[in-house]
């Protein structure tokens, strides 16, 4: 099944570095600009580096309400054709960036992992780490978010088609990084 990039939009504020909050459906690091939330838009079609990934910063929720932002840029990001962008968190040390197959796809090419030592790095894309997971999303679901508590790391998916409560959306808590790549 192909999944649209067109809810691909995610905010997170912290005011802590472990806290955050999640809105829509993808999680993104805040902070960018100095502000304490931060939106994340991909474009709906396959663009270049520079002009596909999109962020916007903001000093409060209420600044994000109502569209004040502190800042907001282009990355040189370049999102192959064929994934988007599923998830976005910074841990504490690392800013990492999930990507989603837009077609079904066995565990080790579906699920892709880019890690970055700064947001700086994340604008000009200067990957730290890059790789597949294990992670085997089923046919109906897609990866819309992904966080970390300081603790752990969570991915969220949702049924594709709407479901009743307690089998729209599951939730995958793991307790390390390496524990996300090897599912």
């Amino acid at each position: 099944m192909a999944r649209s990039k067109a809810h691909r939009v995610g905010v997170v504020g912290f005011r802590s570095i472990v806290g955050s909050v999640i809105l829509m459906a993808l999680v993104l690091p805040g902070s960018a600009f100095g502000g304490s939330f931060s939106v994340l838009l991909e474009s709906n079609s396959d663009n270049s580096g520079g002009s596909e990934v999109y962020v916007v910063g903001f000093h409060s929720l209420a600044d994000l309400y109502s569209n004040t932002p502190t800042g907001s840029g282009y990355t040189a990001m370049n999102v192959n054709s064929a994934f988007s962008v599923g998830g976005f968190a910074f841990d504490g040390d690392q800013y990492h960036i999930v990507l989603e197959s837009d077609t079904d796809a066995a565990g080790g090419s579906e699920v892709y992992l880019i890690s970055y030592d700064s947001l700086a790095d994340v604008y000009s894309n200067s990957q730290a780490g890059s790789g597949f997971t294990a992670i085997n999303v089923g046919s109906t679901f897609s990866v819309v978010g992904f966080a970390s508590d300081g603790l752990q790391y969570h991915i969220l998916l949702e049924s594709d088609a709407d479901a009743a409560g307690g089998s729209e959306l599951y939730l995958a808590s793991y307790d390390s990084l390496a524990n996300v790549y090897s599912n």
